[in-house]
């Protein structure tokens, strides 16, 4: 498949974060992160894993994941989008994200259709449908909870990745919170309230439009090839998108690598973005 250097996520594992028994999930991750370390260390030159922490408890995740990024080397880390009926934008997990912003290392959101709570995936019994709502729709909840927050200002090392639901959502959402986010910017710069005929949304200071970390390469997303990625990268520029095999899923495209260095439609540079140099960043890696 022409991939140099894979970074491995959990898959069905992540039930933990649905776990009741906070002690448990905090176990279930600690023996994880310690196999997945274990492996990744057989070939260095090629393997590195993201740690499972059990979010649900926000102390104890903030604990796993200083162990599993400075003791047992790993990249990152995976969690929900959102965590039961409780959205990451909720006080208590403020420490989480500054940990992360501390390690510099990033956070990857990434949903298992079925393994946890997923925002209107509970609307459907089937798998196709619960599959085409549970991933892209808890990936826009999590990254509204992130904007909104504004962390993504007074955290300058914090780096989120929103995972497996494509590209051609970001250029929507992007204008659809930035359009919410307007609305309050605008009675800022000296707009009168009267002005819109009810009262502005209330953000922190520190909010801004999502564009500016998305043309950064903080806020990222995976895509697939078949998108129209001229379209998007024409909109959002190309430092935002990452390369993901999806190995070994039935959905995977085992020739997606070369549809890539193969477009016409794309430059060298963004090409050299999407397969390699923003996944380089985001999961600061020295290869």
């Amino acid at each position: 498949m022409e991939i140099d250097f894979q970074i491995v996520y959990p898959t069905a594992l992540v039930w933990v974060f649905d776990l009741e028994n906070k002690e448990l999930a905090a176990a279930v991750c600690r023996a994880y992160n310690n196999y997945i370390a274990e492996q990744c260390a057989k070939a260095p030159k090629r393997l590195g894993g993201v740690a499972l922490v059990p979010i649900q408890d926000p102390l104890a995740a903030t604990e796993e994941v200083r162990r599993a990024v400075q003791k047992l080397g790993l990249n990152g880390v995976v969690i929900p989008g959102i965590v039961g009926n409780t959205p990451l934008h909720a006080k208590q997990y403020i420490p989480f994200f500054e940990t992360m912003n501390d390690l510099d290392a990033p956070v990857g959101f990434h949903a298992v259709t079925g393994m946890h709570y997923t925002p209107w995936a509970d609307c459907f019994t089937d798998f196709f449908s619960t599959h085409v709502t549970a991933m892209p729709f808890s990936m826009m909840v999590a990254m509204t909870s992130l904007v909104q927050t504004g962390l993504l200002k007074t955290l300058p090392r914090l780096r989120c990745a929103f995972l497996e639901i494509g590209a051609s959502w970001l250029p929507y959402w992007n204008w659809w919170v930035g359009k919410h986010i307007e609305h309050v910017l605008e009675p800022r710069a000296g707009r009168k309230e009267s002005d819109w005929g009810r009262e502005p949304y209330e953000l922190a200071a520190t909010v801004h439009e999502p564009g500016e970390d998305i043309l950064e390469g903080r806020i990222l997303s995976g895509f697939e090839g078949d998108e129209n990625m001229r379209s998007i990268i024409d909109q959002l520029g190309s430092k935002g998108f990452m390369y993901a095999s999806d190995y070994p899923h039935s959905d995977m495209d085992w020739d997606r690598v070369q549809t890539i260095k193969g477009s016409e439609a794309l430059t060298g540079a963004e090409k050299a973005d999407l397969l390699g140099e923003n996944a380089r960043r985001f999961y600061n890696l020295r290869i």
